[in-house]
């Protein structure tokens, strides 16, 4: 069985940090512009595609995008990360009730 490393989980995490200050630079920050316009909706479809992503190579399909199994859970972790500091930003992490109503508005238009 693993044992919990502490300084491990550091290392991993200060590689993600750096990952998502890469890519925030390359993709100008598209993931906040998303957020603001689309809400929590924007997340969670970022999540759901690498949720598949993950599914595939978890089922043994041919990797044809050069991304691995770690690859994609690194890029699950950073956006959770970043949906975390967008609703810490946006004051809203026990607000349900903005949440949902930015999911209702989209599908009315």
């Amino acid at each position: 069985m693993n044992q919990f490393k502490k300084d491990n989980l550091k290392e991993i995490t200060f590689e993600i940090l750096d990952i998502l200050e890469r890519k925030n630079t390359n993709y100008g920050n598209s993931f906040d512009h998303q957020m603001h316009e689309y809400g929590m909706l924007a997340a969670t479809i970022r999540l759901d595609d690498k949720m598949s992503r993950l599914r595939a190579l978890t089922k043994g399909e041919p990797d044809k995008v050069g991304e691995s199994i770690e690859d994609t859970l690194k890029d699950m972790i950073g956006y959770c990360l970043l949906t975390l500091n967008w609703l810490d930003e946006k004051n809203e992490k026990d607000t349900v009730e903005c949440l949902t109503y930015e999911a209702n508005s989209l599908r009315t238009r």
